[in-house]
Order: structure tokens, then sequence, then C-alpha cells
């Protein structure tokens, strides 16, 4: 099941889009670790000599390193995606596609490709918004989440060129051949590689012959371009950032115009690594209503 444009609260007066992420669970335990370890190296050198500092210092300063790098990346990261990607395909896009941003997180993708658009073209972003217990509190955060991208959409005067939908990356609730671009960013490091490969056949499939698959991650991809040959898609372009932090890479792959055949080897791969699906909720009738209201500001 999935629910098709998220609902939002009424927008303030004077409100800015929101891009930028908290820091997440595993950036702040980079930083715990860090600060025992640097603890550690501190009261080794009284306790066992030189060694236990030195050990103790360069793992505190290494996971401090790596902690710094993870938190710029996690609030900072989709923005600079965006315009790393956005610069890539700008001159493929017409204005009329149709486009499928896969795990759209705070919309910051969604909204950058649904401005190079016109009335004819759609953006549309699939997340895992209504995967959810029943406790109220997760039902709270399932809500902000579910609202989150639609309202930076309105703040940034797209809403109407955008769709937001709660779904399963592994099993795309599309019909086949449906978009011009299906993209997927800033994902890949946090998926396992059965949720990986699947979610890249889903892609695939829904992407129109001719079309493009895009995937972006600070992650070595290696695997990905293997896999997207594997498809018989064509590597159009292997690229990196040139920002401070040149670890962003990107690749960008069409779909043939005759179409392809995924080994049926491939697709039974991917289906034997993936665990149990996740569980979708449709809208509830509060959130329906709140919806509604806000398509009428």
């Amino acid at each position: 099941m999935s629910c098709d444009s998220s609902p939002s609260p009424p927008l303030e007066e004077g409100a800015k889009p929101t891009y930028v992420e908290p820091l997440s669970k595993s950036d702040i335990s980079f930083f715990i670790l860090s600060a025992a370890s640097l603890l550690i190296g501190i009261i080794g050198r009284k306790k066992g000599g030189d060694l236990f500092c030195f050990l103790g210092i360069s793992v505190g300063t290494i996971l401090l390193i790596v902690g710094l790098y993870l938190s710029y990346q996690t609030k900072y990261g989709s923005i600079r995606a965006r315009d790393m990607i956005l610069k890539e395909v700008e001159d493929l896009i017409v204005g009329n596609e149709q486009i499928l941003d896969v795990g759209t997180g705070n919309g910051a993708l969604l909204v950058g490709f649904a401005k190079l658009l016109n009335k004819g073209g759609v953006a549309h972003g699939v997340d895992v918004f209504t995967a959810v217990t029943d406790d109220n509190v997760s039902r709270r955060k399932h809500r902000k989440a579910l609202s989150l991208p639609y309202r930076n959409a309105k703040l940034e005067g797209v809403a109407d060129r955008v769709k937001i939908i709660g779904g399963d990356p592994r099993n795309l609730p599309f019909k086949t051949e449906s978009f011009d671009f299906a993209i997927l960013s800033m994902l890949v490091h946090n998926m396992s590689a059965g949720t990986l490969d699947r979610t890249l056949v889903q892609m695939t499939r829904v992407v129109k012959n001719g079309g493009y698959v895009i995937v972006h991650d600070f992650w070595n991809m290696t695997h990905v371009e293997d896999l997207l040959k594997r498809f018989n898609l064509e590597i159009v372009k292997v690229f990196h950032s040139d920002a401070i932090l040149p670890l962003q890479n990107c690749i960008i792959a069409k779909k043939p115009e005759g179409g392809i055949l995924i080994p049926d080897e491939v697709v039974e791969s991917t289906k034997s690594k993936v665990t149990a699906p996740i569980k979708l909720n449709e809208l509830t009738k509060e959130q329906e209503e709140e919806l509604k209201k806000l398509k009428k500001l």
C-alpha cells in the first residue's frame, strides 16, 4: 500500500525550507568513541607508557575525523548532492519528464528536480515514511517526516510538480517503465548488499527505455557500477565531487532504447538477500483532511 501526496501543517509566516539534517546516532557514536579513545590515551601515558598513549590518541583522532566527516555529510550532504547531480543532468532534461527520487527524505533533491520541470513534468518522491509501529511516539515521528518534503516543496513553489508517497524501495509501487529518471542519493552507505541490489533492480524496472538510473553516495560504488553493467545499462558518466571533501561519487547509467532483460539469476540472488518486507500504512483520515486544507492555501 502507499499514500499519495504528503500532508503538512499550515505554513507559518516567513517559513523557510528545512534541508539541514540533525546528527544521526551513528555520528554521535563516533564522537563518543573518539572522546573515550583520547581519554584512554591520556590516562595510558601515566599508567601504561607511551604505547598506550600513542594508540589511544591515534585511534581517537581517526574516529574524530570520521565523525566530523559523517556529521558534515549528514547535515549538509543533501544540498551538496543536489547541486552536484543537477549540474550534471540539467542538459538531459527537457521539462516534461517523470522523475523518481528514491529515498527522498527531506525532499532536497526532489525539489531541485521539480524546479527544472514545467507543468507537464512531475517529480515523484518515495520513502519509507509509513514504516511505523502502532505506538503514539512512532506515529508522531511518522507524521512529521511525512510532511517535511511536501512542506519544502510548498515553500519552494513547486508543490504542483511534486508527488510524495510512502513505499518500500525494494518493491517500488510503480508500473514498469513509468519514469524518465530514477535517482538514489546518499543511501548506498545505509543499505545492506541485498537491499541495495534489490533497489537497483526495481529502479531499472520502473525506468523507461532510454531513461536514466542515477546513483550517488560518498561510499565506494564499484559494486553499483558492476551491477548496472550486468543489467546491460550503458554507463554514461562516472564523476566525483570537486569540493573540499572529494569522496562523493555519482554514476549515470542509460537504459537501452530497446529495453533490457535482467538475468533471472540476478533477480533471484537479490531476493534471497532481502529481509522481511517493510509494513506500510495508508494515510489516516486525520492526515487526509490535513492535506486537503494545505492544498487550499
